[in-house]
């Protein structure tokens, strides 16, 4: 590979039209011998590239929306009388930048009740 000049590199970023200085590309690869990690560099204009996607200002630009955030997971309470609870923070209204959290609550016991319920409903239309 031939070293290119600060010029080169200047034409090449201005037609990508990035934010790259040259003189910083150039200088960081003539300190390092023109090399990538311990291999000699084999294309100049595809590290012009991986700057470009590393360069942080480009980064707000180009990264995409943040995907919806998993439900929380269910947590456990124990009432003062003793009995469980489980909770779950459920998402309820959403207004630009306010959103607001409800906590569902479900005794244990009425969750064992609705999964043996659930159980024989199964059971029924299987005997059907």
């Amino acid at each position: 590979m031939n070293k290119p000049t600060i010029l080169e590199i200047a034409t090449y970023c201005t037609s990508r039209n990035n934010n790259i200085d040259p003189e910083t590309f150039w200088n960081h690869y003539e300190s390092n011998g023109w090399k990538v990690g311990k291999n000699p560099m084999k294309n100049w204009r595809s590290a012009v590239i991986t700057w470009e996607k590393r360069n942080p200002e480009l980064k707000e630009i180009n990264r995409p929306p943040k995907p919806d955030k998993p439900p929380k997971p269910v947590k456990w309470m124990r009432h003062p009388d003793g009995t469980r609870y489980s909770y779950r923070e459920v998402l309820v209204a959403t207004d630009g930048k306010d959103s607001r959290t409800v906590q569902i609550f479900d005794k244990l016991e009425d969750q064992k009740k609705r999964k043996e319920n659930a159980k024989k409903l199964l059971e029924a239309k299987v005997d059907k």
